[in-house]
């Protein structure tokens, strides 16, 4: 029986109908993997599920592997390879809910080529299973963690599809398929014990590329391209000797649960240590490796095994950084452990100034404790990069000003100007497998129906976390909601002046700052003649003399008629043209949450509203416990 995994390109097949229109032809999503200061990210979920498949018997030579996600074939490319191949099993892997457009593709043209071939998908976008199996040419759904439930299909199948029906399929932990046209779940896949995860394998990579073995390059990145890297003094002399950047994860699975996050499989697993030292070796002398970005979700949660990934990485002379920390998880004499290791930032999920949206959020910590773990940082001259939500249920001018306040008080405190540093602010999503997308369903906001929601996930795939995709779900006015991003900025600057003239910053020639100033000088050389103008324009709008003086008052009222004016347009624009889901359709009239004073925070959480009514809709076809269990996640 021959296997073929498919890695499934997370953008949009076709874009949106705005873009397609403006360039009046159809525009297919094309990314260059070797654009971008980083890293590809390397294929671990497939690697994982190869590695099971030969530690569980299968032949190297049965199991076959095509890097859709780095090769970006044709149509007819792919089907080519298939018609070659001719693979009994395909198993495609969608690591996210945009990856819809693709998967209907890839499947079709997989079920044209080869009629009698099983089609599976796994990733999370199996939360939309309901979706998926009525809409594209996936047989079979794997929810979950996949390495297990993969094993136990490929058993019962056999390489004969008659072998494959109800019975059996229930009898196998992770599966959704449809009987008779209604959906069955057997329940959320088990995981693999955490010591049998695997690190990348660079050669299993290869093996997916193909005739253009030069693409594995872009798993590496020069290191000095980031300000995580430049940040730190000890970068420059390693970019000299090992300048490369490479991705790793030492650990699988998360201690948190925020409601806008999917979550599909529970627990938190660390890996087997002793195999990081050989993976870095392979990086150092292979590779020229000398900076590392570590992708956990949920990197620190376990001290002791992470205090031992520190001193692995420094053994092998690894300067390191983080993506995905919780502030709780951290303390004075841990982050100086950890700097003394190699690591050169931690990177925090702040999400929001406002308490009662971090409530919402679950996040189960404070403004104040985010504040108190970035200052540990940098007591220690570690720059930590800064992330924003808007947009959740619950959000209002008050919060939305909150957090920029918030913001403008970080950093000062970080000796960064709002304009140089790197703060990333992106209105809420959502995703299928969240308390948050159910919230929308709830409330009318995002259909219930297949084909509704196979119009929101195609619609989530063209445009991304961005403002003229964000569905109003918390009932605040239109022209609320479009000011919000750039309210919070104006709430930024206006208390980090403030409190600069309160407490003026150290000499902004200081190493930390000079680099940050410089990263930034940077990037607005990467965007062109006309973003340079606009950037102009902006350094004027926000310098202190702007927001010293009653300027500031009649500018913000005039920035934001240029922006009603804008979006009012584009709301014209998207109503001739049409796209379902986006910012300037008319929302049904939901009331606002409202936080109750002596309430218990889980009481808050997005969750907990969501369970009180979980009911959405009643179909034959799509068992309400089903809909429960995959809507919301774990």
């Amino acid at each position: 029986m021959k296997i073929l995994l498919v890695t499934v390109p997370v953008e949009a097949y076709t874009k949106s109908a705005y873009e397609r229109d403006i360039q009046g032809k159809e525009v297919f999503s094309t990314v260059n993997r070797a654009d971008g200061v980083l890293p590809v990210i390397p294929k671990i979920a497939i690697v994982s599920i190869i590695k099971y498949m030969e530690k569980a018997g299968y032949e190297r030579q049965d199991i076959d592997f095509y890097d859709v996600d780095m090769l970006q074939p044709t149509d007819d490319e792919f089907t080519s390879y298939l018609m070659k191949t001719k693979p009994d099993v395909i198993g495609l892997s969608a690591v996210v809910s945009t990856c819809y457009s693709q998967v209907k593709r890839l499947s079709h043209l997989a079920r044209a080529a080869l009629p009698s071939t099983l089609i599976v998908m796994g990733g999370s976008l199996s939360a939309s299973a309901n979706v998926v199996l009525n809409r594209s040419d996936v047989d079979i759904c794997v929810v979950g963690a996949g390495e297990l439930a993969f094993m136990e299909l490929l058993k019962a199948y056999g390489g004969d599809q008659l072998t494959l029906n109800s019975d059996t399929l229930r009898k196998v932990k992770g599966l959704a398929f449809l009987n008779a046209g209604k959906i069955e779940f057997t329940g959320y896949g088990a995981p693999i014990p955490g010591d049998e995860n695997y690190y990348p394998d660079y050669d299993l990579l290869l093996s997916g590329l193909k005739d253009k073995p030069e693409l594995l390059a872009n798993y590496f990145r020069p290191g000095m391209g980031t300000y995580y890297v430049r940040c730190d003094p000890r970068s420059k002399r390693q970019s000299e000797i090992r300048p490369m950047m490479a991705q790793l994860w030492t650990t699988k699975g998360c201690v948190a649960r925020c409601t806008f996050c999917q979550r599909s499989t529970k627990g938190y697993r660390v890996f087997k240590s002793e195999s990081l030292d050989a993976h870095l070796k392979e990086l150092r002398t292979r590779f020229n490796v000398g900076f590392v970005l570590i992708m956990d979700e949920s990197f620190g949660s376990d001290r002791p095994y992470t205090k031992e990934i520190a001193e692995i990485l420094h053994r092998n002379e690894m300067l390191w950084f983080c993506g995905g920390v919780r502030v709780s998880t951290v303390d004075a004499e841990y982050v100086q452990f950890l700097k003394d290791h190699g690591c050169m930032s931690l990177k925090f999920g702040v999400e929001s100034g406002s308490k009662v949206i971090m409530d919402v959020m679950e996040k189960k910590f404070t403004p104040e404790r985010v504040f108190e773990s970035l200052k540990l940082l940098a007591d220690r001259d570690m720059y930590s990069p800064l992330a924003f939500m808007v947009g959740m249920p619950g959000e209002s001018i008050a919060s939305v000003k909150e957090t920029g306040k918030f913001w403008g008080r970080l950093c000062h405190m970080q000796g960064t100007h709002p304009r140089h540093g790197v703060t990333s602010i992106f209105y809420a999503l959502p995703l299928p497998g969240t308390p948050l997308f159910v919230y929308g369903q709830q409330k009318g906001v995002i259909g219930t129906s297949v084909d509704e929601e196979e119009a929101y996930l195609i619609n989530v795939g063209a445009v991304g976390a961005e403002k003229l995709n964000y569905p109003n779900l918390n009932g605040s006015k239109f022209l609320d909601v479009i000011w919000w991003d750039c309210l919070a900025v104006f709430e930024a600057l206006k208390e980090f002046y403030r409190l600069a003239r309160e407490r003026p910053l150290p000499n902004p020639k200081t190493f930390l700052q000079a680099e940050i100033y410089e990263g930034y000088k940077i990037e607005q050389r990467r965007v062109g003649a006309i973003g340079r103008i606009r950037s102009i324009l902006k350094d004027m709008l926000y310098s202190k003399w702007v927001f010293g003086t009653p300027l500031v008052h009649p500018v913000i009222v005039m920035l934001r008629i240029r922006v009603s004016v804008q979006f009012m347009y584009r709301k014209y624009f998207f109503k001739v043209r049409g796209m379902e889901y986006n910012l300037f359709k008319e929302w049904p009239k939901i009331s606002q949450l409202e936080a109750t004073a002596g309430t218990k925070p889980i009481k808050l959480s997005l969750r907990s509203i969501v369970n009180d009514k979980l009911l959405i809709a009643g179909d034959e076809n799509y068992p309400d416990q089903v809909r429960k269990e995959l809507s919301i996640g774990l």
